[in-house]
């Protein structure tokens, strides 16, 4: 993940990232940030900078998302562990 924020930091203006984070304090992750307007340039459009950010992006998107799998499997055999728990003791 730092990987990733230190490549987007070589692609990205730090100046979008600034318009774009409106409420830091948002419970809901998705109110905290909104689109750009228009359509801000890069900072670099070198095809290798790009490309790296690429595969870097989804590096995260696939570890969050296979971690969110497996907790959510793990929170299931936990919930059927405490019920059978719990039958056994009655």
């Amino acid at each position: 993940m730092n990987r990733y924020r230190d490549q987007g930091a070589v692609v990205f203006r730090g100046a979008v990232f600034r318009e774009m984070y409106v409420d830091p304090n948002a419970d809901d992750v998705y109110a905290r940030f909104k689109k750009p307007a228009g359509s801000p340039a890069l900072m670099s459009e070198d095809p290798r900078a790009l490309n790296e950010l690429m595969v870097r992006a989804i590096y995260v998107h696939t570890n969050g998302n296979t971690t969110l799998v497996r907790y959510r499997a793990l929170l299931a055999e936990a919930e059927l562990l405490e019920r059978n728990y719990k039958l056994k003791r009655v």
